[in-house]
């Protein structure tokens, strides 16, 4: 009977030992302040398990003699005391090894919280990114394709409004895509750039396509193959044609330039191909506006090793 009133009362105390104890976890700095608390908790079951005893025992043994106090004093003993305080400290353990699974579950919690927020954050800055170099093409094509039209108005009034007509209908179309779109998207803004090129250019101008059927689908940034291309009319084209200093001429030789789009595994290969005079011995080789750009977008969205440009 005496021993199933203990365990009773442990059952009872057990849950607010275990609350004890994640609310005061004996660890530092605050060690020595939080096992007094314990210690007090500890004694104060021991008393309330030596009055349960004392309280019970003429009921379970008879024979017992004396008052309440004199069975309560002949029961408080060293090993009652390190009795309470072993069961007490089982149960602390149980509870710090549950908070401490807990907490452990709450830090994977909180740093996979943590990696999805920095992922997060870097996909808006690669996108800001990318945004920001997309905003500094357009200008950089448009004032390309403004001294174009200023040019040819010299010469071909007619030609010059249908280049600004063109040129109003791929800023419209370059302004809504995406800052990623599907080559074969990227095809037809880089055809309306060139529709544009060839009213300057006429028969100097001679493009030629290559496209694997698997690689049309893969996406691309937006406008990344209009500044090669350009960059290939610039070297690919006639100079005294492609520097806008003259119209074109009917017997003059076409500049030829070729686009190729293959998949090798995973990886898309695009290839812009001139057969012009190239760079001069003594030109400057840093590469201009639209090459970096388009350099530093392909890093952007798919890391340093995709923005390998061989020019």
């Amino acid at each position: 009977m005496l021993e199933a009133a203990a365990w009773m009362l442990w059952a009872l105390v057990t849950p607010a030992i275990m609350r004890l104890t994640q609310r005061l976890p004996p660890r530092a700095p605050h060690l020595l302040p939080r096992l007094l608390a314990h210690a007090t908790a500890a004694a104060a079951i021991l008393v309330a398990q030596l009055a349960a005893y004392a309280f019970l025992e003429p009921w379970a043994r008879p024979e017992s003699v004396g008052s309440f106090g004199e069975r309560f004093g002949s029961m408080l003993s060293p090993p009652a005391a390190l009795s309470v305080l072993v069961i007490y400290s089982v149960v602390m353990a149980v509870a710090g090894g549950l908070g401490m699974r807990r907490d452990v579950r709450d830090a994977h919690d909180r740093a996979r919280e943590l990696e999805r927020e920095r992922s997060s954050l870097a996909q808006l800055l690669a996108e800001s990114r990318l945004e920001a170099l997309q905003r500094q093409l357009q200008p950089h094509f448009l004032f390309n394709t403004l001294h174009s039209i200023s040019a040819l108005m010299e010469h071909d009034i007619s030609g010059a409004r249908r280049m600004m007509s063109r040129l109003a209908d791929l800023l419209r179309a370059a302004l809504a895509a995406p800052s990623a779109i599907p080559l074969e998207e990227e095809l037809g803004l880089l055809e309306s750039f060139l529709e544009i090129e060839r009213i300057r250019l006429g028969d100097s101008l001679l493009v030629t396509y290559d496209v694997a059927a698997t690689a049309r689908a893969v996406r691309v940034p937006s406008m990344v193959l209009q500044p090669l291309v350009e960059n290939a009319i610039r070297h690919g084209v006639p100079r005294s044609v492609a520097a806008h200093d003259s119209p074109p001429e009917r017997n003059q030789t076409p500049g030829s330039i070729r686009i190729t789009a293959t998949m090798t595994a995973d990886r898309l290969r695009l290839t812009v191909a001139d057969r012009g005079e190239g760079v001069a011995a003594n030109a400057d080789r840093r590469h201009g506006v639209g090459v970096t750009n388009t350099q530093s977008r392909l890093a952007a969205l798919y890391g340093p090793a995709a923005a390998n440009m061989q020019v």
